[in-house]
């Protein structure tokens, strides 16, 4: 297992992606929750996990077409496998600290969702732009160390 450290400046480069993601409109594989997370673990660790994607999906369709290839039912079971390749620990929830990648409750109200610990709450980019909910609707979580 590889061991990271987050950058130096990891709040403000934090800061900076949830900063430019409140301009940014969903669109699928170039600002939705799957490019956010990753933008947020290059932001605070300086590893790019997205380039085996990029390109990939434009649609839930081709998405969904992604996560088959990936043998992933879920993004969160893809996320999944892309921390462990890059020795991010699944964590529980409530150890989750400002920084750590967390997955909401899928419903069938609300698709399941990537988003990122920050305060008390998680953010997420969801087809509404950036939302803010309680750390209880998180239901795994990733330590990005």
């Amino acid at each position: 297992m590889s061991e990271y450290r987050r950058v130096q400046n990891w709040p403000t480069e934090l800061d900076k992606v949830i900063i430019e993601y409140q301009t940014h409109l969903f669109e699928w594989g170039k600002s939705d929750c799957g490019t956010f997370a990753a933008d947020v673990v290059r932001a605070i660790t300086g590893i790019e996990i997205y380039q085996e994607f990029k390109g990939r999906y434009n649609t839930a369709r081709s998405f969904a077409k992604l996560l088959i290839d990936c043998d992933s039912r879920s993004i969160s079971e893809l996320f999944d496998l892309v921390a462990g390749e890059n020795g991010f620990n699944k964590i529980e929830v409530n150890q989750a600290h400002r920084g750590d990648i967390v997955a909401n409750r899928a419903s069938d109200m609300t698709p399941e969702c990537l988003g990122v610990i920050s305060g008390p709450k998680a953010i997420f980019h969801a087809n509404d732009g950036l939302i803010s909910v309680d750390r209880s609707e998180c239901v795994l979580a990733w330590s990005i160390q």
